[in-house]
């Protein structure tokens, strides 16, 4: 028979307690990383969202529409409040991609292939992304080739699209 001591049976109780409060502590860290990700798509989201709305702004709608229609009939307010929100549009790319780059979040090309091409697939966005796409140094958005090739790849009627279901929902 074995005599099991207090001593020996309280060390193999505060071992086995410890070894579960690792396992406990490993869960919340798991648990935390999955909720600080689904926070992030959610921050994602809601800027996306956001835009959309701006889009229904009886102002600024009519400043998109021209951007749309007739681009080279901007004046210099339009043109800075559409340069404004183009660059809002692609911080969220960025952030996005920053996020993978860093393993945090795995979102980026699917927010870059949906909206790219909605927000960015018309003559005067067209123009604009060259621009400032080309300072962004090597950040990928799923669209293999040169700018020009990510330029080429925006559909031309994805705004006109996303405007229409706009209209719709309204």
């Amino acid at each position: 028979m074995f005599k099991i001591s207090w001593r020996d049976l309280i060390e193999a109780t505060g071992l086995l307690a410890l070894i579960a409060s690792l396992v406990f502590v490993g869960l919340q860290v798991r648990q935390d990383q999955v909720i600080a990700r689904a926070e992030l798509g959610s921050q994602t989201f809601e800027a996306m969202s956001s835009y959309r709305t701006q889009l229904t702004n009886p102002e600024f709608a009519n400043v998109f529409a021209k951007m749309l229609e007739t681009p080279e009939h901007l004046t210099t307010s339009e043109k800075l409040q559409i340069d404004n929100f183009l660059r809002q549009v692609r911080s969220v790319f960025l952030r996005e991609c920053y996020l993978k780059d860093r393993q945090i979040f795995a979102e980026c090309h699917t927010v870059a292939r949906t909206n790219i091409p909605i927000y960015f697939g018309n003559k005067y966005a067209k123009i604009w992304w060259r621009k400032y796409r080309s300072n962004l140094g090597d950040v990928t958005w799923g669209i293999p080739g040169s700018v020009d090739a990510e330029v080429a790849a925006l559909d031309e009627g994805a705004s006109l699209e996303l405007l229409n279901a706009i209209s719709k929902e309204l």
